[in-house]
């Protein structure tokens, strides 16, 4: 009798200091496809491992301990923020892992509040929005930057369950952090941070 074969995938253990951070080593991670992420915490204080998509969703780690399951995914890019369990404080992030050369999508709303978001040195990013609206790019100092292969100077409304209109963009080499900021017709700003592997 023939038994169907499976293939054992690769675990990254991905180590959380004393407090509650990630290296910069291992903050803006490029992974192959279906790789497991197993976090290992030294921290003496429980975490959350909170996801920008769900799942993963919210992910415990025990004091000194590990989260209960390999993280796995597939061609897509996830942020995460570190907080403790006992106050809720951030310790550290946002922190990207990229699996294959899925985007982070960024959803962009009338209601969006600012945010900060990471990617990896030539990472990639899909925006989602439900209005026309036009960016503008700029570095620290409110100079304009092209940062992005295909770079969006406007993104399209995205149509409920429908195609998303806009392209997937990737960061060009060499990049750090940039600044985005958004209009619409009605000049409702709305702004954001694209950390790219710093």
């Amino acid at each position: 009798m023939a038994t169907a074969r499976q293939h054992v995938f690769d675990t990254i253990d991905l180590t959380i200091s004393p407090s509650g951070t990630v290296s910069a080593a291992q903050a803006y991670l490029q992974i192959p496809d279906n790789t497991g992420i197993q976090f290992k915490s030294s921290a003496p204080f429980g975490l959350n491992l909170v996801f920008s998509s769900s799942p993963p969703g919210t992910v415990p780690v025990p004091a000194n301990g590990s989260n209960a399951n390999p993280i796995t995914e597939s061609e897509v890019t996830l942020n995460y923020v570190i907080k403790r369990q006992d106050n809720g404080m951030q310790t550290g992030g946002p922190y990207a892992i990229q699996w294959g050369q899925g985007p982070l999508a960024i959803s962009v709303t009338a209601s969006s509040p600012s945010f900060t978001i990471a990617v990896p040195q030539q990472g990639y990013i899909q925006f989602t929005a439900d209005s026309d609206y036009n960016i503008t790019w700029e570095d620290g100092n409110g100079h304009p930057v092209t940062v992005w292969f295909q770079q969006p100077g406007e993104i399209s409304p995205t149509p409920p369950g429908g195609p998303n209109p806009n392209p997937v963009q990737q960061a060009k080499p060499g990049v750090a952090t940039v600044y985005c900021t958004f209009a619409v017709a009605l000049n409702v700003p709305g702004k954001g941070t694209v950390k790219i592997g710093s």
